[in-house]
């Protein structure tokens, strides 16, 4: 396959020999003056890597048996050949165990999401707040938020590193608010026990 160079106004594909000259010259289609500069290797045709075709001694490849066998997937031990293997990390797999591993994302490297538990408990304990939730049901967001940092603390996998000052905010958070949801509540009826007439009791 090989590039060219067109012309800024008409969009025509200049000549080759309107390539890297010193001074504008005119575009053949439109007149416009055009001075293209373009690197060397716009012209040269790239070729695709083929795999080389094995012959009747050799191991062909697991998915082109024509092609000879160049290296093994490092997952199933399969052949492959040159255009087969995919170099991920330090393995070099075959692309059924790419898709394999991507599906089950049970290694690291083939991850692509994973679950923040760390943000999962600081929402829940900020937006009830912030939404005037907390009131009613602060003890239990407090509760959830809390459970949430015991099993996200050895489950979550981020795929950056990521400290675990979030787990020890969010678990300080959900015991200020929750003691401090039942010391509301203690007071509210600590009121109400010693005013009754105040609250029309």
């Amino acid at each position: 396959m090989s590039a060219g160079a067109f012309c800024p106004i008409c969009h025509r594909l200049l000549a080759t020999s309107q390539w890297n000259l010193p001074d504008f010259t005119a575009c053949p289609n439109c007149q416009a003056p055009t001075r293209t500069l373009v690197f060397p290797a716009i012209a040269r045709a790239t070729s695709s890597a083929r795999p080389a075709q094995r012959n009747e001694t050799e191991a062909g490849c697991f998915f082109h048996r024509n092609s000879r066998a160049e290296n093994l997937c490092a997952s199933c031990g399969r052949f492959l050949c040159s255009l087969c293997t995919l170099a991920f990390g330090t393995q070099k797999l075959c692309p059924d165990c790419i898709y394999r591993k991507h599906r089950q994302a049970s290694e690291p490297l083939f991850q692509d999401q994973t679950i923040l538990f760390d943000n999962i408990a600081l929402l829940l304990l900020v937006v009830p707040v912030l939404c005037f939730v907390y009131i009613y049901f602060g003890l239990i967001f407090s509760a959830f938020a809390l459970a949430i940092v015991i099993i996200g603390w050895r489950r979550q996998r981020p795929l950056v590193p990521r400290s675990k000052y979030r787990f020890v905010l969010a678990a300080g958070l959900s015991l200020i608010e929750g003691v401090g949801w039942i010391a509301l509540v203690w007071l509210v009826v600590w009121l109400i026990q010693s005013h009754p007439t105040d609250f029309g009791l």
